[in-house]
């Protein structure tokens, strides 16, 4: 097999800078740090959080959340998308005035859509018994039929140290 030397250099330059890039992103704690008291409230998934459902199982990772004073149901985790985005179905039973809504230039690209606009809003994880954590999220809110409320992506994702295996 003939290799032209300059994509070989191509390829080692390319695996060298993967290389840097994972020794860099690479963390470990060498010595005790101070950390603030949210970053101790474990979020912890039960068994309830697992529910199949439809069979077999090909659900994504739906879960509820405490969003601006409302339990909200048929959240999204979604660690490829880097948007938050509020359906509108789902904001209008919250009661909040679309008048609250700020002016948005997303473009949700799935759809080809415009965003109605965006809001933050406070969504709370956990329970009194275990303790919880509560995180300001701007949401962009659409208005198109989607099964679930609210979809929650890598900003979301990392804002609360969620890990998805």
């Amino acid at each position: 097999m003939h290799t032209d030397p300059s994509c070989q250099f191509v390829a080692d330059q390319l695996r060298k800078r993967i290389d840097y890039v994972r020794r860099v992103n690479l963390i470990t704690e060498t010595s005790p740090t101070n950390r603030s008291a949210w970053t101790r409230v474990q979020l912890i998934f039960t068994q309830e959080d697992l529910r199949v459902k439809d069979f077999p199982h090909t659900d994504a990772f739906v879960l509820k959340a405490n969003t601006n004073g409302d339990e909200v149901h048929r959240i999204l985790l979604d660690n490829g998308s880097s948007a938050d985005i509020l359906f509108a179905e789902a904001f209008d039973k919250m009661e909040i005035p679309r008048g609250r809504l700020e002016r948005s230039d997303t473009l949700l690209v799935e759809k080809n859509i415009d965003a109605l606009g965006k809001i933050t809003l406070p969504v709370t994880f956990g329970d009194n018994q275990v303790g919880t954590r509560t995180e300001d999220i701007i949401f962009d809110v659409a208005d198109i039929p989607y099964k679930c409320n609210a979809i929650m992506g890598r900003g979301t994702i990392c804002k609360f140290l969620l890990g998805i295996s």
